[in-house]
């Protein structure tokens, strides 16, 4: 006796080529999440490095005006401890943000209750051996 897979090929194979596609949909599915992702964590580390290199470089020219001119000659010192905080501020937003953004919600469980789902669904048709 043929399993009834073989015999749903043969028989129907259409069926089966849709069944397929529909396989090839969810995973099309989960592959544009798993991109979309990716995409948004490697934005967001470029904003970390440019926020990092931006603040790392207004507290070296804060600290080059520190050293040359007395505090006093400032017009406004208190926006030299300002200006490197907010391009770092701007920095840890985006690390906090990409730390909480792991990876796609669910991943492959839609596939995976699919073909949990087929296999069942083979083995009951299959009957006991």
């Amino acid at each position: 006796m043929l399993h009834p897979l073989v015999r749903l090929l043969a028989t129907k194979p259409h069926l089966l080529a849709t069944h397929l596609g529909g396989y090839a949909d969810l995973v099309s599915l989960q592959a544009a999440d798993a991109c979309a992702v990716l995409r948004l964590r490697a934005w967001l580390a470029a904003g970390m490095g440019i926020g990092g290199l931006l603040a790392a470089g207004l507290a070296g020219v804060a600290l080059m005006f520190v050293a040359v001119l007395p505090l006093e000659q400032m017009p406004a010192p208190w926006l030299l401890a300002i200006a490197p905080l907010l391009p770092l501020a701007a920095a840890a937003l985006c690390w906090m943000l990409w730390r909480r953004r792991r990876g796609p919600s669910g991943a492959m469980t839609a596939l995976r209750e699919q073909l949990v789902a087929d296999l069942a669904l083979l083995r009951d048709a299959a009957g006991p051996d």
